[in-house]
């Protein structure tokens, strides 16, 4: 049975931090599945779906040895295309679909420190079914970086950005002038 850790987040940047807690999950699950949410649920505003996508695929090239156990999945925007009046999708519900789409596998959802208290977690819809009927990981937070505070930083100075994202990314988020 192949266990999977889901670990969905706006990825608005992508950022080391993210990194180490991927690689954490490697340590534990056979596969690791990055999901950037489509439509937050918390109604957060988000850069381009797209572009993340492509920041994913920079960021984990450089920073994951590992990139064959790693899926960036498009599973949220999939999913609002079949329903695009959705208000957001939920955790509870991807994680179904996830679970539909690899039956034999084991699923565990992924959330940071943030999300796990209870104050917010209580607000994720359904969290007793998703604690019912998958496993709920808490990442350990070892490098405090806030995707925030790499946009701050774009925006505001042209200080170097590498300790953030990694070079690759850095280099790439300058040079097409992203978060400005």
């Amino acid at each position: 049975m192949e266990h999977i850790a889901i670990y969905g987040a706006a990825f608005d940047p992508p950022h080391l931090g993210h990194m180490d807690v991927v690689q954490q999950l490697l340590q534990q699950f056979d596969a690791v599945w990055l999901i950037p949410s489509a439509k937050h649920a918390f109604g957060k505003q988000m850069s381009d779906y797209q572009l993340r996508l492509k920041m994913l695929e920079i960021i984990t090239t450089e920073q994951i040895s590992e990139r064959d156990r790693i899926v960036i999945s498009t599973l949220e925007q999939d999913l609002l295309e079949i329903a695009p009046n959705q208000k957001a999708i939920f955790s509870f519900d991807l994680l179904n679909e996830v679970q539909k789409r690899q039956p034999q596998s084991h699923i565990s959802l992924v959330v940071g420190p943030d999300n796990a208290k209870p104050d917010v977690w209580k607000k994720f819809y359904r969290h007793q079914d998703i604690e019912r009927d998958f496993n709920l990981i808490v990442a350990e937070e070892r490098l405090p970086i806030r995707s925030t505070d790499c946009r701050k930083l774009l925006r505001t100075t042209n200080d170097d950005l590498s300790h953030f994202t990694g070079a690759g990314l850095a280099g790439w988020l300058r040079k097409n002038n992203l978060y400005i």
